[in-house]
């Protein structure tokens, strides 16, 4: 081809006719749809599983703080 698109190739008149079709179909709309929901998907189950870390780091903090304030408790 070098870098020459023929247009009255079969082949390339034939991949148009599809793309024309996929396009005008709506069938690129669902399938951007369906991508979009998947991609949404993704990101509500990271944001879920780093909120789960987060809460861990807190308690681990909160509990290592806890342990070191009574470590250093003066008892009479």
């Amino acid at each position: 081809m070098n870098g020459v698109i023929d247009p009255t190739d079969s082949y390339i008149e034939q991949l148009q006719k599809y793309l024309d079709y996929y396009v005008d179909s709506g069938e690129r709309n669902y399938d951007m749809d369906k991508y979009q929901a998947i991609l949404d998907e993704t990101a509500r189950k990271a944001a879920e599983k780093a909120a789960r870390e987060a809460r861990k780091e807190a308690t681990k903090n909160t509990i290592i703080s806890y342990i070191s304030t009574e470590n250093n408790k003066v008892t009479v």
